[in-house]
């Protein structure tokens, strides 16, 4: 038996990969908190996997109160290089009840490049929204593979080669617009809205889905 025991990870920061949907994370999350009510101060955010966390505007000065998870041993260490302090990230893996060791008063849930990377994102998707306050934000990212794109892959023959089952560790899931549509929806998440990242129009690399919880 081949036991596969996670991502190594060498930087906290989001790698270079993710760079071009960063600013459109960061941008997002700064638009729920400006529009949040006193009552939601601190404004807690929960990043599954640590990745963004680090690029916060650093969290006690932007009145951010931050808390991470990886279940990655190298993930975490990395994680700490470039976290605060006073930002302990956790261990348990998304498919844990987090919620039970860190609460379920968020405001904001961010999980970037993690549900393309799992065997089951209908659980992560109910870990995810037990973490949130009723009508507040989530936010999720994942490489984008619309009918454009996945034609495209055709056309120059890359169709076998980019969706090759024998990448380790490579993707479990391809997602578009209906497939994340149906994910949220079944999770009782509403007012889902898509933001495409990339250097090319369409095609997109990524896309950035907000949604918030309805109940």
């Amino acid at each position: 038996m081949i036991i596969i025991s996670g991502h190594e990870w060498s930087s906290g920061g989001p790698p270079h990969a993710h760079s071009h949907f960063v600013p459109v994370v960061l941008n997002a999350i700064a638009g729920a908190r400006s529009s949040a009510s006193a009552r939601d101060k601190p404004y807690k955010v929960f990043d599954a996997g640590g990745r963004i966390g680090a690029r916060l505007n650093r969290p006690k000065a932007s009145g951010n109160s931050l808390t991470a998870c990886n279940a990655s041993e190298t993930g975490i260490v990395a994680a700490q290089q470039t976290l605060e302090d006073s930002v302990r990230p956790k261990r348990p893996s998304v498919y844990d009840d987090v919620a039970a060791s860190v609460g379920c008063d968020g405001n904001v849930v961010l999980a970037t490049a993690v549900i393309e990377n799992r065997y089951a994102p209908r659980e992560i998707m109910k870990r995810m929204h037990a973490l949130l306050r009723q009508r507040r934000t989530q936010f999720l990212s994942t490489p984008y593979y619309g009918y454009l794109k996945k034609f495209m892959f055709t056309v120059v023959g890359a169709f076998d080669w980019y969706f090759t089952a024998l990448r380790e560790k490579g993707h479990n899931n391809f997602w578009c617009y209906d497939t994340l549509t149906t994910l949220l929806q079944k999770a009782q998440c509403w007012a889902i809205r898509f933001t495409g990242a990339g250097t090319v129009p369409c095609p997109w690399k990524s896309v950035f889905v907000s949604c918030i919880r309805a109940a």
